[in-house]
């Protein structure tokens, strides 16, 4: 005997879950309370952002920037990299659509800052980071 049931045939409905996180409170050192959608990618940027690729075990090899390769090198050459490695970092994240808009200046000798918008599924957010080289 077979046994009949409707399994098969039932329809399946994806729903895409709200984006959600607990909240790092980087002033007190204390994670408590939850984040939801464009606080939660903005956390996740800066994570991404400050987490070296291929450096820890507990995030796979898609998760984090690679900046060791551009200590010592030339202006332009870093302009280039960080362009191509923040967009492939933060991309990984599938709330993160594009990155655009880069805007480097030089604060100090050996110190890059780099501004840039990420686009997100929940809206827009003004980015930045520095970049000792």
């Amino acid at each position: 005997m077979i046994p009949v049931n409707n399994l098969i045939s039932t329809k399946l409905e994806f729903v895409t879950q709200p984006s959600r996180d607990f909240k790092i409170d980087m002033l007190n050192n204390r994670i408590g309370g939850m984040i939801t959608d464009l606080d939660a990618v903005r956390q996740a940027v800066f994570m991404i952002l400050n987490t070296e690729r291929y450096n820890t075990v507990i995030h796979s090899w898609n998760y984090g920037m690679e900046l060791k390769g551009l200590y010592g090198k030339r202006m332009g050459y870093v302009q280039l990299e960080l362009t191509r490695r923040i967009k492939e970092a933060l991309t990984q994240d599938e709330r993160i659509i594009d990155v655009t808009d880069f805007v480097f200046t030089y604060p100090m000798k050996d110190i890059i800052k780099v501004e840039f918008d990420v686009l997100t599924v929940h809206g827009l957010l003004k980015e930045s980071s520095e970049v000792n080289i």
